[in-house]
C-alpha cells in the first residue's frame, strides 16, 4: 500500500447538526449566500468547507476555477 497522508493518533467523533432549511451564515444583497460546514478553527487550520448559494441574477467574475486556495483565507486566491 502507498503512504497515508494522515495518521490517526486517537479516534475522535464529533459533529454539528445543520438541519435542512437552516438559514445561511451570510446572505448577500444580490440573494447569494454562504454556509460554513467547518472552518479552519475546527480543523486545526487544515481546511474550510463551505457552500456558496447563488442569487437569481448573475454577479461577480466570469466562471473560473482555483488551482489552490490560501490557508485561512487571509490572502488573495490564486
Amino acid at each position: 500500500m502507498g503512504s497515508q497522508p494522515f495518521r490517526v493518533v486517537q479516534e475522535e467523533i464529533n459533529a454539528t447538526y445543520l438541519p435542512h432549511g437552516a438559514p445561511p451564515y451570510i446572505t448577500y444583497q444580490n440573494g447569494g449566500s454562504c454556509t460554513y460546514f467547518t472552518t479552519g478553527a475546527t480543523t486545526d487550520g487544515m481546511f474550510t468547507l463551505y457552500q456558496l448559494g447563488h442569487g437569481r441574477q448573475p454577479s461577480g467574475p466570469a466562471p473560473h476555477f482555483h488551482r489552490s486556495l490560501p490557508l485561512g483565507g487571509s490572502r488573495g486566491a490564486s
